[in-house]
């Protein structure tokens, strides 16, 4: 007897244990399900503030602003580049300007109509854009883009050929040639750009000011779109410049130290001061002023889309939307604007030729209005690329 109220005894509070030990594990769950659902009804909370959130009138009022100023002076700077080529026989008759008409013709466009339908949106503190226009301008936003990049590669290939191997210049950089491959650029930004609007992937940023694409939407195709496009639109031509440039500088040391090189071999050690071969020199030290200011253009155009590629990156990677500040997003789009705007600036500066015909097609647009005096260029400025008479035209 005393055996079984032993057990009973033992029975009970090991049920009593039980209880308490359930009791504890579900006041813990109870706990652990109150703070889960608080943790995620707070970051719904935030990532709804974060998309409602909107500009004061003092952010709309200043940003406005500026990115008028970026449109004016892009649009201006860049048709500025376009007519002095055209109004310049000097610059004409080098070919290779053919690519630099093609980069400022992508950056007018740009400034025309990607910033353009950014600026109603913003000074009207828009959320939502016409989603054909939106796939327009997202296309086109990405075709600029991609154009822009290939130029680039192609005009640093052009100057390889043009330094390094320069008797072989006119025979390989044909104006023919050029048109093919400003032809190829166009047509890879629109293989590029087609697919995400295409696969319905566009919508318009608030924060962005711009019509971009929602990398979470089908994600796994996006990164395999990513992917591709980085290596083919970015990585290959930047290596391709890295390559290109890398070995003009190597080929200028060369050159300003006097070493004969394989484009300029000569017959003895005295040939190198004989005339010929002094005017090579001449004509490469020339050419370099040009070289410092493409390198300059790359640099510029790599480091104002550097913001704009990271954003994306992000945006692709990790699936919170509230991860990338509003006026990161902003300050990313802004610094892919100005991309568009600095090249005439450089032109001027590094290149004399370019600065005679600024000033030409000032003075022929004032002229229109009132009596000007014609500039006095300088008459005996040559162009500042390889070969200098080698492209009559071809």
């Amino acid at each position: 007897m005393q055996t079984e109220v032993g057990d009973n005894m033992s029975l009970y509070f090991r049920a009593a244990n039980l209880s308490v030990l359930h009791d504890a594990l579900s006041h813990q769950w109870q706990n652990e399900s109150l703070e889960n659902s608080t943790r995620e009804l707070t970051s719904n909370h935030l990532a709804f503030a974060y998309l409602h959130q909107r500009r004061s009138r003092l952010e709309i009022a200043w940003t406005s602003v500026l990115l008028l100023i970026v449109i004016l002076v892009t649009v201006g700077g860049n048709l500025a580049v376009v007519f002095a080529v055209y109004n310049s026989v000097r610059l004409r008759e080098q070919v290779s300007n053919l690519f630099i008409v093609n980069l400022s013709v992508t950056d007018l466009s740009s400034g025309g109509l990607v910033m353009f339908s950014a600026f109603f949106p913003l000074v009207f503190d828009l959320r939502y854009v016409n989603s054909v226009w939106c796939n327009i301008v997202c296309a086109a936003n990405y075709i600029f883009i991609i154009v822009s990049m290939l130029t680039l590669a192609a005009i640093s290939v052009e100057r390889y050929i043009a330094i390094v191997h320069t008797f072989k210049h006119n025979i390989l950089i044909t104006r023919g040639r050029i048109l093919i491959v400003i032809g190829y650029s166009w047509i890879q930004g629109l293989a590029f750009a087609l697919p995400p609007v295409a696969l319905h992937w566009v919508h318009y940023d608030y924060w962005e000011v711009i019509c971009a694409i929602d990398w979470q939407y089908q994600k796994q195709q996006a990164v395999y779109y990513v992917i591709t496009a980085c290596v083919v639109c970015f990585l290959i031509p930047g290596l391709v410049m890295c390559f290109c440039y890398l070995n003009i500088i190597r080929h200028a040391r060369k050159v300003d130290s006097g070493v004969p090189t394989l484009g300029h071999t000569t017959s003895n050690p005295e040939d190198v001061n004989n005339p010929s071969n002094l005017q090579i020199r001449k004509a490469s030290k020339s050419a370099s002023k040009t070289i410092r200011s493409l390198l300059v253009v790359v640099a510029l155009f790599f480091l104002c889309l550097t913001p704009f590629c990271v954003t994306k990156f992000i945006k692709v990677v990790f699936p919170d939307a509230k991860i990338v500040p509003g006026y990161a997003n902003l300050t990313a789009s802004y610094f892919q604007y100005l991309s568009s705007m600095v090249n005439p600036f450089i032109y001027a500066i590094f290149r004399q030729d370019f600065r005679n015909a600024y000033r030409l097609v000032w003075w022929r647009l004032a002229s229109k209005f009132c009596v000007v005096e014609r500039p006095n260029l300088d008459s005996t400025t040559q162009a500042a690329a390889l070969p200098l008479r080698l492209n009559n035209g071809r």
